[in-house]
């Protein structure tokens, strides 16, 4: 009997390097663990700024165009603004020639 718990000793490992291999198996484990999280996280991080530098683009082309309408409406509210500024000279003479006839 004390022969066979010798043998059993001697022919598998110590419980001491079993709780060692078992503790690195674990580490081995967690580090792969860690691995994956990170390239997940990288690879969402990656996305999200790809997904950004289309909103920029994006931002970029509006301001172009809304830079480009608003030189349009500039220019033509030249006219606008002129005829404006004349037909409002005129309402008093307009004003007064109405009164005069009154």
């Amino acid at each position: 009997m004390v022969l066979d718990d010798w043998q059993k000793f001697r022919s598998g490992s110590p419980p001491a390097e079993t709780a060692q291999r078992r503790a690195e198996q674990e580490r081995l484990r967690l580090e792969a663990e860690v691995r994956l999280r990170a390239q997940k996280e990288e690879e969402r991080l990656k996305e999200t700024r790809e997904r950004i530098a289309e909103a920029h683009k994006e931002i970029g082309a509006l301001r172009h165009r809304a830079d480009e309408e608003e030189r349009e409406l500039e220019g033509s509210a030249w006219p606008l603004s002129a005829r404006a500024e004349k037909a409002s000279e005129k309402r008093p003479r307009l004003k007064k020639s109405l009164t005069a006839r009154n």
